[in-house]
């Protein structure tokens, strides 16, 4: 039940037709894995939830989704329906979603799922869910599950419903399983280590996401990291073997770092093997510590678990490496993207400055969005999931002062009547302290915030956006609309603004 750093209960459950992977034993009761838990449960600091299937009796038909969507049986559903061309995309979301909302209107609670619940509380034990379904599917569960409570409190007297979890992370926090991402998320929000958490889960996108989330650099790697944030080596290459990170190759210097790009680096790369790469330039930081440039190399000809294993494990291996030396990251699918030739084509390409400003060039792509299409409650865009409603320019404006550092807080919200997205407040400074005193507990909202802070030793300005929603106080196509406009926002500030944000957050909070 446990890996070097992560343990994982895990049940696979069909109890209808298609739930989870197919594989069918008998349903464990929320009692019995009580039981098991409690047996474990010395050292234990957190336990982390999948939804549908372990907190929920299956409820889902992916044998029916994969066939409504055109997709082989067993393919995994999300990652595939991602890789769909735009228009494809857009409309493999609306069907999961059709099938999604009728599958909430059969949801059942597993039994003895508060006995489980108040056992971890008893305990002093951390909760959160981590789930690929949508926000919508997890209100529903947790109105079904603060309706259960309702009935039966004088049972359950430590069951707040507001505190059952600290965290419900949704498939709108990216990326999702099995990238361990969220995993790492709730722990450091938790302060306890990978090794101090459970994961509950019915399929095998949990087991891979807690695999993920315990892969961990091995001992050799560590002591060639030592080695070469030293200065000695010009590159290392780092590959997976048996879930582990184990160092692949190395040299010293030979001659500059163009000189040795092609001569050491083509010849560590094969047609169907993945690996990464830290390359080490001649150029050095403020702390005279070498530069270094970071290479995930994913070739097409790699086996798809190579592919997904690769591209789930990239943030733990820039984590094993020194924070404020790694100057670019390369994703590569060919060896010469990787060649001096290629690097220098990268070094050009984020130097091509647009012949607008980021403002103009936002307000000209809203324009002609305007002028094509007529945005409506029933509208979506194709090229993006949801519903695009326009930014006025007082929100575009404030967005970009807030991308140039001349503000700390932005605070949208959508004008149901007009269909439109506006500025409602904006702050020249704010700590993140100060943030629960401008989240409003009558409405959705979306926040945008530049976090300043120091991590490893390094200062940084990072920009979070927040998406804040009141259970109970807000209606439901108020949330609905809400959400459907998240996304299509946060990609105009992504892509027309170019402001990059770090972090994508979705909180959800009730009245007890």
């Amino acid at each position: 039940m446990s890996s070097a750093r992560f343990r994982f209960l895990y049940r696979a459950i069909r109890s209808s037709p298609g739930a989870g992977n197919g594989v069918e034993v008998t349903p464990p009761r929320g009692a019995t894995v009580g039981r098991h838990l409690h047996s474990v449960i010395r050292g234990i600091r957190g336990v982390i939830f999948d939804m549908d299937g372990t907190l929920t009796v299956p409820v889902l038909d992916f044998v029916e989704m994969r066939s409504r969507l055109g997709l082989p049986q067993g393919a995994d559903i999300l990652p595939t329906v991602m890789r769909m061309p735009a228009a494809q995309r857009a409309q493999a979301m609306r069907t999961i979603e059709e099938l999604e909302e009728e599958a909430s209107r059969r949801l059942e609670l597993q039994p003895g799922v508060l006995d489980l619940l108040h056992m971890l509380i008893q305990s002093g034990v951390e909760r959160a869910v981590v789930t690929r379904n949508s926000p919508e599917a997890a209100q529903v569960f947790l109105d079904k599950l603060h309706q259960e409570l309702a009935d039966r409190r004088h049972l359950y007297p430590l069951l707040e419903p507001n505190q059952i979890f600290s965290q419900v992370l949704t498939r709108d926090f990216t990326p999702c399983k099995p990238d361990p991402a969220a995993v790492y998320h709730i722990c450091r929000q938790w302060g306890v280590e990978p090794a101090d958490v459970v994961f509950i889960g019915d399929d095998a996108t949990d087991m891979r996401c807690c695999r993920n989330a315990g892969a961990a650099a091995s001992e050799e790697l560590k002591e060639l990291i030592s080695t070469a944030l030293k200065g000695s080596l010009r590159y290392i290459k780092i590959s997976i073997e048996n879930e582990k990170l184990v160092p692949d190759g190395s040299s010293t210097t030979s001659g500059s770092w163009e000189d040795d790009l092609d001569s050491m680096i083509q010849p560590q790369l094969f047609e169907d093997k993945p690996c990464y790469i830290f390359y080490r330039l001649d150029e050095r930081n403020s702390y005279q510590n070498y530069l270094w440039v970071f290479m995930s190399y994913t070739p097409d000809n790699a086996k798809v678990r190579d592919k997904m294993l690769y591209a789930a494990t990239k943030a733990t291996v820039r984590k094993a490496f020194q924070s404020g030396v790694v100057v670019d990251d390369i994703a590569a699918t060919t060896k010469d993207e990787l060649s001096l030739a290629g690097y220098r084509r990268h070094l050009e390409s984020q130097k091509a400055a647009p012949p607008l400003s980021q403002t103009e060039v936002a307000l000209q792509e809203l324009q002609l969005n305007e002028d094509r299409v007529d945005v409506g409650t029933a509208t979506r865009q194709s090229h993006l999931h949801g519903v695009a409603f326009p930014i006025d320019q007082n929100a575009l404006q404030a967005l970009q002062q807030l991308g140039n550092k001349e503000l700390a807080y932005v605070r949208l919200a959508v004008e149901m009547s007009k269909e439109r997205i506006y500025l409602d407040t904006k702050k020249e400074s704010m700590t993140a302290d100060g943030l629960s005193a401008v989240v409003p507990d009558g409405h959705p909202s979306y926040h945008f915030f530049l976090f300043k802070h120091t991590f490893e030793g390094d200062y940084q300005e990072s920009i979070v956006f927040i998406y804040s929603c009141p259970g109970f106080k807000s209606s439901i196509k108020e949330r609905m609309l809400y959400s459907s406009c998240k996304e299509p926002l946060v990609s105009v500030v992504e892509d027309s603004l170019k402001i990059e944000v770090v972090k994508k957050v979705c909180v959800y909070f009730y009245d007890s």
